[in-house]
């Protein structure tokens, strides 16, 4: 299937995973896959492929709602990128 690239916002929450130890190595990356129109208006997007690319490779699909999550992941930098499939994009 055919993937287009469209401008997204992507609202990612990092969060850690609760521990007493500060040698911690691992947490949770969340967020939520919306576009914004002209007029600032957002809307989810569902199936948009998500890949988080660092340290180690993963990739998820938002649900229904737009929301995705990785866990777990180990410490370091990333980059998220996303993916809406065509024939969401199409009935935009």
């Amino acid at each position: 299937m055919r993937f287009m690239n469209i401008a997204l916002s992507i609202v990612l929450l990092a969060t850690c995973a609760a521990a007493q130890s500060s040698r911690q190595t691992v947490g949770t990356v969340r967020g939520v896959v919306f576009t914004v129109d002209v007029s600032t208006a957002h809307a989810v997007v569902r199936d948009a492929q998500i890949s988080l690319d660092g340290p180690t490779h993963l990739e998820a699909k938002s649900d229904g709602e737009g929301r995705f999550a990785f866990n777990p992941v180990p410490s370091g930098s990333y980059e998220v990128t996303a993916q809406v499939p065509e024939w969401q994009h199409s009935k935009a």
